[in-house]
């Protein structure tokens, strides 16, 4: 049974957070270092995602940030650089850049096709997304309403 809770586990004993009440299945988890320092979770379920973020081992104080954008299922996420802190990318055919705080920097489009994956460039100055039909696009961080290189 799916009851839209996330439950994180320091071992096999003892359950350290619970958090319910996600809008849906959780699609998708990332794990991060953020640009501030601070450690970050971000998860996906339904068309929003939350980044809990903090620093030290009390995950109950970390705090949590609602990013949402999406009219539908988020499917893919990366952790990038400061500028793009987060990028959010779902079914309805876009993709989102997020700042650590959580504002929403930028939305990208993939013509009308849903995005199925993101990776960061390994010197982390372009973000690539793929879609469903085979599609992939290569976006310059500096520059990102530049779609293709």
């Amino acid at each position: 049974m799916i009851d839209r809770r996330l439950v994180l586990w320091r071992d096999l004993q003892e359950p350290v957070l619970g958090v319910g009440d996600l809008p849906g299945k959780i699609h998708a988890l990332a794990v991060a270092s953020l640009p501030s320092g601070q450690r970050g979770l971000l998860v996906a379920a339904a068309e929003a995602a939350v980044l809990w973020s903090g620093k030290g081992d009390d995950l109950e104080a970390w705090d949590a940030v609602l990013l949402p954008c999406h009219l539908d299922r988020i499917t893919a996420l990366a952790c990038g650089p400061a500028e793009a802190a987060i990028v959010t990318a779902s079914r309805d055919g876009t993709a989102a850049l997020w700042s650590e705080a959580g504002s929403l920097i930028q939305v990208l489009e993939l013509d009308g096709q849903s995005f199925t994956s993101l990776a960061w460039r390994h010197d982390r100055q372009a973000l690539a997304a793929g879609g469903e039909e085979g599609a992939w696009v290569m976006w310059p961080l500096n520059s990102p309403e530049d779609k293709r290189p």
